[in-house]
């Protein structure tokens, strides 16, 4: 959300909500659910094929068009899929209803990437949150196959019947009217909100401990964890070195990109709440002010003791030396911390001014 206006919304292909959105929403884009659109090919052309290697390789021509980067190669992955699947009546009937049915002008552009992916949709492309919990389990157990066929199909079930058993312990008759009934769903939309903003509560206040604190340490009680820790899976999951940044991941999820966290790391620096959207925020409708960190953490190493200094203390240790010479000026150096330098620089330019008037205190 944009204010009250949304960023984007996801619907099936129901035209008369797609009217509605346009005349409520005439700001917002309005995107197709894929996975609406997967279950509808399916069962339109699959029984269209001889074999089931022959309709995999039409859907994944599909979802390559789908996944289009741009415009110019959607118009080259479109046009290959029309060659190809001409050779025969029944091939040639499933292409054109693909074409349309989810290609035709009006709704290309709320399913090809090429134009989605210039909108924030912040990773939801289907409208319902079943499919989003089966997919996010699916990427989990990924690896461990035995697990993902028993527990997949149990949580989409009893993730279906928690939501009917909610509602039944609202609506207790069958006989209300439709103003009762409406007073008893406002009641566990109500109660479902107030858990919301209890659970928010209880995770605001948590630290993952996954996470090392000084690359994120501005946005705790700033960014939400979900936002965190999708920002550093996308980070340490990006393949090495980096491709040329397209800008698509911060575009479409509001997160930072692994190129943006990269180079905040080699500058010694931390996320801030800026570097993500405000649909991350825990907060989203305040005017924040960027948090104040501590004096960042240097480490200094001896032959037998690990010692954790503050900027403020390693600098007044080297004004200890009562002098700063080219020896001193090293050991600051070596602390690794231009903060450090700078400071060593300045007084050695007061000494260089007035050094008989410079004086040092005893610490």
């Amino acid at each position: 959300m944009i204010g009250l206006i949304p960023g984007s919304i996801s619907t099936d292909c129901d035209q008369a909500l797609r009217n509605a959105i346009s005349t409520v929403f005439p700001e917002s884009p309005t995107l197709l659910c894929l996975w609406h659109a997967n279950k509808n090919i399916q069962q339109h052309c699959k029984g269209k094929f001889t074999s089931v290697e022959a309709y995999n390789d039409f859907f994944q021509a599909w979802q390559g068009i789908v996944q289009s980067p741009n415009i110019t190669e959607y118009q080259t992955r479109l046009l290959q899929f029309q060659t190809e699947y001409s050779d025969t009546l029944e091939r040639q009937e499933c292409a054109t209803y693909v074409q349309n049915t989810w290609l035709k002008p009006d709704r290309a552009e709320s399913i090809v990437q090429a134009w989605t992916n210039k909108h924030p949709h912040f990773g939801v492309t289907v409208t319902s949150r079943l499919v989003s919990i089966s997919g996010l389990f699916q990427g989990y157990f990924r690896v461990i196959s035995p697990i993902r066929a028993y527990l997949i199909p149990r949580l989409m079930i009893s993730r279906v019947e928690s939501s009917h058993a909610l509602l039944k312990r609202y609506i207790t008759s069958s006989q209300g009217d439709l103003f009762t009934v409406w007073l008893q769903i406002q009641q566990a939309v109500s109660s479902q909100i107030q858990n919301i903003k209890s659970d928010a509560a209880n995770s605001r206040i948590k630290t993952p401990l996954h996470l090392n604190r000084a690359y994120y340490e501005a946005c705790f009680g700033y960014i939400t964890n979900t936002a965190i820790r999708l920002a550093n899976s996308n980070y340490t999951g990006a393949a090495r070195p980096l491709k040329p940044c397209t800008g698509v991941f911060t575009t479409t999820t509001g997160l930072p990109c692994a190129h943006i966290i990269d180079k905040i790391r080699e500058d010694g620096d931390s996320l801030l709440p800026s570097h993500f959207h405000r649909h991350w925020y825990w907060d989203r409708y305040l005017d924040l002010v960027e948090p104040v960190l501590e004096p960042l953490r240097i480490v200094s190493y001896s032959a037998s003791t690990l010692v954790e200094l503050t900027v403020l203390d390693a600098f007044l240790q080297a004004l200890r030396l009562q002098r700063l010479g080219n020896d001193d000026v090293a050991f600051v150096d070596s602390l690794a911390t231009p903060g450090l330098v700078l400071g060593a620089q300045l007084i050695c330019a007061m000494q260089e001014l007035n050094s008989a008037s410079l004086s040092i205190p005893r610490l």
